[in-house]
């Protein structure tokens, strides 16, 4: 009987350990080791926190690769480390020539803008045509001959002639978000800004769109 009772208990618990295994995943689809690998531009939603978005691509605020701040200023700048891989309407932004950063209020932390750079001629068509795709025609566009003779230093520091722009405005009524988009040419090359703001913020009204580039966008 005790060989019986023995057998009889270890086949139970084999029976448990399988079980345990073969368990359903409570949330399918889903694993802890994968969710820092693409910072998804998409996921950035404007009154939310800062840190809610950097929990969903396993970053904290301990990953800013911006490490200047201000007394003066009653926001924060977050920006993306240059090795992160990001994409943006299933854009692949890894490993390209881009910056990233998101605009947050330094009391509540609530993310209120957030900006985009990138290069080279056919991943700014790419961005545009996917624009127009998902929103239609932009609500403004305007062409802008460039001042000949005229020099302005960019983001870099670098002295840089001025050239022919595009301005392209589109509207997320969904998520309440205006994308602001500046075509340009720098040292050769194409470049693509953009600038996606949370839409009748008060904060965002107060501020530039970008350097020089407010009285362009209509109000």
């Amino acid at each position: 009987m005790k060989i019986k009772s023995t057998l009889w208990i270890s086949i139970v618990f084999v029976l448990l350990i399988i079980s345990c295994n073969t368990y359903p995943d409570k949330n399918p689809g889903r694993n802890p080791a994968q969710s820092n690998q693409m910072a998804t531009l998409s996921d950035i939603r404007f009154g939310k926190t800062i840190d809610k978005t950097l929990e969903i691509w396993g970053m904290s605020l301990k990953d800013n690769n911006n490490k200047a701040s201000s007394s003066k200023i009653d926001f924060e700048e977050f920006t993306l480390k240059k090795d992160v891989p990001a994409e943006l309407y299933s854009i692949d932004l890894s490993h390209k020539f881009r910056n990233i950063s998101i605009f947050y209020d330094k009391k509540t932390k609530v993310i209120f803008r957030y900006e985009l750079r990138i290069s080279g001629k056919d991943l700014v068509e790419e961005m545009i045509k996917v624009f127009k795709e998902k929103y239609g025609s932009p609500l403004f566009y305007r062409d802008q001959e460039g001042k000949s003779g005229s020099v302005f230093i960019d983001q870099e520091g670098n002295q840089v002639e001025d050239s022919e722009r595009s301005y392209y405005q589109w509207n997320d009524k969904k998520n309440r978000t205006s994308f602001f988009m500046i075509r340009k040419t720098e040292a050769q090359s194409e470049v693509l800004e953009i600038i996606a703001m949370e839409r009748n913020s008060k904060r965002n009204q107060q501020e530039s769109v970008s350097g020089g580039t407010e009285s362009v966008f209509p109000e």
